[in-house]
Parts: structure tokens; sequence; C-alpha cells
């Protein structure tokens, strides 16, 4: 039982981890298109989040998965790489051109 659980946490981890991967290359992505970091990331966020909840719900419909294991590896792993993201949208975002000396800047008129 407890080889089970183990088993299930590593898959939700591979879970985390295919949507950090998707998360790093949307930010390579827009790395390279001035001007859509901020909607590559924020609609990238939605997708792998459909994304990660489907298979999460056909995993746990249709295997015989651990659920404790297969939710604490997915959540545990999720929110380190969540972490690991907002430091690399943070870094990306100081270095955009399109961002430089802007911040906290009010542009409207008057």
């Amino acid at each position: 039982m407890l080889q089970q659980a183990w088993i299930a946490a590593v898959t939700g981890v591979a879970v985390a981890g295919v949507s950090a991967l998707i998360a790093w290359f949307g930010l390579r992505w827009s790395a390279r298109r001035p001007g859509t970091m901020m909607v590559a990331v924020l609609g990238g966020t939605m997708i792998r989040l459909l994304l990660v909840g489907g298979v999460s719900i056909l995993l746990l419909l249709f295997t015989q998965v651990h659920s404790t294991g297969y939710a604490a590896g997915l959540i545990c792993a999720y929110l380190a790489f969540l972490g690991i993201e907002v430091v690399f949208v943070v870094r990306a975002r100081q270095k955009d051109p399109t961002n430089a000396g802007e911040e906290g800047v009010d542009k409207r008129a008057g």
C-alpha cells in the first residue's frame, strides 16, 4: 500500500512537471515577442490548469491510482514549480525592453 502511494505521488509530480515544462516553453516563446509575456503567462496558466485538472480527473476515475498520494505529489510539486515560474517571470519582465523604465508610471493624460 505504501509503495502504491509513492508511485501515485511520483505520478502527481510528473503531471506537475509537464505543466511546468509547458510554462517554460511559453515563457521562452513570449520572450522573443515583446509585449506578449503577460498574455502568454496568464493564458498559459489557464490552459495548464485545465490540462492538469482533466488529466487528474481521468487518472482518478479510470485508474487505481492512490488518490491521496497523487494529490499530495501534485499539489506540492505544482506549488514548487509555480514559485520557480514566478521567479522566471519576474526576471524576464525586468529584462523586457518594452518594460524598461515604465514601472509605476501613470500614462493617462492630465
